[in-house]
């Protein structure tokens, strides 16, 4: 039949034949892959992840399997073989009870930074409520949460690099007398009429979110997001920049902060290991690109008539390019950019002074 005729095809009977290997492999690859790119998205992360699946499965196939298999073709060798292999896996699991377990191998401290590498920050960025999924739409935020009452008010607006300092700024703008309002959304800068093809919703959420500030008139908007230095998203920056000034509104733009190369947690545990205490860090980071991003949007900010204000993050908690990686022996980034609760409340104190003078 024609199912017949399509698994014998050369390239499926192929992925039969390694179908072992990548059985073996695609697991790692999803583990470690999701570790070294953390902001990828998932057709992306899909396409590339079966991808080097297949690579490491070949490899695997050529230089391990089929050797093994041929060497093992005989039943007396194949008895051998697993004997040794049963007898090796027996006296190492045998070693492993007798120590109860091997806890010397990994200092406590490595442990604890490596538990960040998952860290969870939904109550943090209040997700769900005020911080919206992919898949959510404007009509999910809980505005009687989001945005309280009280006033003055200041308003929250951004993507996941607004919504990190969250749990940071809230309580600095309390002891200064303001409620904080929170409309954040996940891949969406505060950017009105900029199209995210991978964030579909962003559109309507922004819409959503500045028509709100219009009504509300807040006295301050605190806008953040990972922005870039595409022209567009320039000029949409500077139209909102002006509506908000039109109807007199104050609004803070805070510019990019660090963006490691790798995990934070990772490179914690990485240098405990080899008996490094440091807890700054300037060349762990992707060097040139926040920078550029830095100066297109301060300027862009800097040539907007009226009261908006630019805050430098980059410069102000990483003077001389130095970024604090931890404090109190816990990691502020929980990945390569993104502020745990902790490294909210880190940063919030070296920034509320420039956010409200």
């Amino acid at each position: 039949g024609a199912g017949a005729r399509l698994l014998s095809l050369a390239p499926l009977r192929f992925v039969g034949r390694i179908s072992y290997s990548l059985y073996l492999v695609h697991w790692p690859v999803a583990s470690f892959g999701r570790q070294l790119f953390p902001f990828a998205e998932g057709w992306e992360f899909f396409l590339g992840g079966v991808a080097t699946s297949l690579l490491f499965a070949v490899a695997i196939y050529a230089l391990v399997e089929a050797p093994c298999r041929r060497w093992l073709g005989t039943v007396p060798r194949a008895l051998v073989a697993s004997a040794a292999g049963l007898t090796v896996l027996a006296a190492l699991a045998g070693t492993i009870l007798a120590l109860g377990g091997f806890p010397q191998r990994v200092e406590a401290r490595v442990l604890r930074m490596l538990t960040y590498v998952h860290y969870r920050p939904n109550e943090a960025f209040r997700t769900g409520t005020c911080f919206l999924g992919p898949r959510e739409t404007a009509e999910s935020l809980r505005s009687d949460l989001c945005l309280p009452a009280r006033r003055p008010l200041a308003v929250l607006w951004g993507d996941s690099h607004a919504a990190h300092y969250y749990a940071g700024l809230e309580p600095l703008f309390a002891a200064r007398g303001y409620a904080l309002g929170q409309l954040t959304a996940s891949g969406c800068p505060p950017l009105p009429g900029i199209a995210i093809p991978t964030r579909p919703n962003c559109a309507g959420f922004n819409d959503f979110a500045l028509a709100e500030i219009l009504r509300l008139k807040p006295q301050l908007v605190v806008m953040a997001g990972f922005w870039s230095v595409d022209q567009a998203w320039l000029d949409a920056l500077e139209g909102v920049l002006s509506r908000l000034d039109a109807a007199g509104i104050r609004a803070v733009v805070l510019g990019p902060g660090p963006v490691f190369r790798r995990s934070v947690p990772l490179i914690l545990a990485d240098r405990q290991r080899a008996g490094d205490r440091g807890v700054t860090s300037g060349d762990e980071l992707s060097a040139g690109v926040v920078e550029e991003i830095d100066a297109a949007v301060q300027a862009v900010v800097t040539r907007v008539p009226g009261g908006a204000r630019y805050v430098p993050v980059l410069e102000t908690i990483c003077p001389q390019r130095q970024c604090p990686l931890a404090a109190d022996h816990v990691p502020l980034f929980f990945d390569n950019a993104h502020l745990t609760a902790h490294g909210a409340q880190v940063f919030s104190r070296a920034l509320i002074g420039r956010i409200l003078p």
